[in-house]
């Protein structure tokens, strides 16, 4: 690329995992320390060797220790993410050349070595603790402003690390099982430190994971519940993230009764959602087993939920309209489809396509369930119909009139008889529908 001369300049091609010093500190794209870490011992060793060699008074020794190789491996601990491990290691060097030189037993107690003085200690630094107060001291401060770059990479990373983990609630509270499920990060190793050392943080202005209907819950916390741990845990979490999901309403069909089979048997296509995923590559076979069996937990044979979801809270991203047999998708605008003629069963998927800007979705669309790809596809009218009251009882007849012909004989000997208006508006009647040897209800609750 140019330079500011307007000269051509080669730009040198890194590996992620590869570090590059900059203001003393190397980092990575993929925020491994190895470098880093590599960087701070051999400086540290460094200066245990010309201490040996310079033979400093005892009082000179320790202002040297203090104020320069101590400062030295200090500047860039707000940055760092070093083990307890590798912070002893360095710590373990210098005291072990310092020590002597200060007229200190080699031996002394390292739990006394970093205490403070009134216990008798030397409060020589732990740079463990130093690097976990830098990030607890950073995280506080920039916690309120919304215009410091640091703070804003900091709340993007806390909304993605939320993302990853797929649960609600305090960040640094979420269940420690959950741990393991992220990416090494500055906020990971700011966690870590918050738990050993039993600190609190509260964070309220990081959003939560919106459910699209009530009754709704989120995978990972209900896995948990399930007691998947580990291994299985990060496996599931790794099928969520690749096929996009977070709710269980997210896998199930439009009338929240059962799971779609397609997410069930791992041939369904990721989602389009309107949260920005991690990339995440297509887990092992092992983790798609673990899947099924959880997802088995939560529904019968037939992939019917034990707890059916509620009414819708969001609008969701796909509706259709039995009347104009037109397809809707909500995401940043409104698109609408229109439906390929083609020849069909009751079980096929309807396809749509010639995707135009839409104006207003009519109130008599209803949430579907679709598999989105070039051409979108949509599962049969049993898989549309909501149990959430909006719709009047005249709008679910003139819905199963508007389906196409080939599967008219579902409703070609429906008659209603009476005061059928009345009748639907009590909530403890039910519509029984019987096809197939296969039983669905649905509830018909006056708007």
């Amino acid at each position: 690329m140019r330079d500011p001369s307007g000269q051509i300049r080669p730009l040198q091609c890194y590996e992620p995992s590869q570090a590059v010093r900059t203001l003393s500190v190397h980092l990575a794209p993929d925020g491994n320390m190895d470098a880093q870490f590599e960087y701070m011992l051999v400086t540290a060793q460094s200066w245990a060797i010309r201490l040996k060699v310079g033979k400093l008074p005892r009082h000179l020794t320790w202002k040297a220790w203090m104020s320069t190789i101590t400062k030295t491996l200090e500047y860039p601990l707000p940055v760092t993410t070093l083990t307890r491990a590798q912070c002893q290691k360095l710590s373990s060097v210098l005291i072990r050349a310092a020590l002597p030189q200060v007229g200190v037993v080699n031996t002394f107690p390292r739990a006394l070595a970093h205490a403070p003085r009134k216990f008798f200690g030397l409060k020589i630094p732990d740079f463990y603790i130093q690097q976990g107060v830098a990030h607890v001291d950073r995280l506080v401060k920039l916690s309120k402003s919304t215009k410091h770059p640091t703070a804003r990479l900091l709340r993007h990373s806390a909304e993605a690390m939320r993302i990853q983990m797929g649960c609600n609630g305090p960040l640094f509270q979420v269940p420690w099982q959950c741990y393991n499920l992220l990416d090494h990060s500055w906020l990971k190793s700011t966690w870590e430190f918050v738990h050993n050392f039993g600190l609190r943080i509260d964070d309220d202005d990081i959003p939560d994971l919106q459910p699209w209907r009530e009754c709704d819950v989120l995978l990972i916390p209900t896995f948990l519940r399930l007691g998947y741990v580990g291994q299985e845990l990060r496996w599931l979490n790794m099928c969520r993230l690749y096929l996009k999901v977070s709710w269980l309403s997210e896998i199930c069909s439009g009338d929240g009764i059962r799971i779609i089979r397609r997410f069930f048997e791992h041939s369904a296509i990721p989602v389009t959602s309107d949260v920005r995923y991690p990339i995440q590559g297509d887990p092992p076979k092992g983790a798609w087993i673990i899947w099924k069996r959880a997802l088995q937990r939560l529904c019968n044979n037939n992939l019917v939920l034990h707890q059916p979801l509620g009414h819708w809270v969001r609008s969701p991203a796909w509706l259709y309209d039995p009347v104009s047999e037109r397809l809707f998708h909500q995401a940043e605008t409104t698109r609408e489809y229109q439906q390929v003629r083609t020849r069909r069963s009751r079980n096929s998927w309807a396809t749509f396509s010639n995707p135009v800007d839409a104006g207003e979705i009519p109130k008599s669309a209803l949430p579907a369930t679709v598999i989105p790809g070039q051409n979108p596809m949509m599962t049969g009218f049993s898989e549309l119909l909501q149990t959430d009251g909006m719709h009047r009882a005249d709008t679910f007849l003139s819905f199963l009139s508007g389906i196409n012909a080939e599967a008219r004989w579902v409703v070609q000997n429906v008659e209603i008889v009476g005061d059928w208006e009345s009748w639907a508006s009590a909530s403890e009647h039910r519509l029984q529908g019987v096809s197939d040897g296969i039983s669905t209800s649905r509830e018909l609750l006056a708007g």
